[in-house]
């Protein structure tokens, strides 16, 4: 079940980061392949959001999360969380 909680948190913060980031792009879209993606800004809050899940921290990356998300978490039973 906590690899469950894990993935539903890095899922809703990814798809965060992804909704966030639409929102400052400008001009053309760009598709950075491999080791790209880590030195774009995106890349390195999902990297360490990933790092902080695998220890355990699912709760610090909820903290980073929209006030919207955070709210819709806090509705939530623990067992949907």
């Amino acid at each position: 079940m906590r690899n469950r909680t894990a993935s539903s948190a890095f899922c809703a913060f990814l798809g965060i980061v992804m909704v966030a980031g639409t929102g400052f792009a400008s001009g053309e879209p760009v598709t950075l392949k491999g080791k790209a993606i880590l030195d774009h800004p995106a890349g390195k809050v999902i990297v360490e959001a990933g790092r902080l899940l695998k220890a355990g921290k699912a709760a610090e990356v909820r903290k980073t999360a929209s006030k919207d998300v955070r709210e819709e978490w806090a509705a939530m039973s623990p067992a949907e969380q």
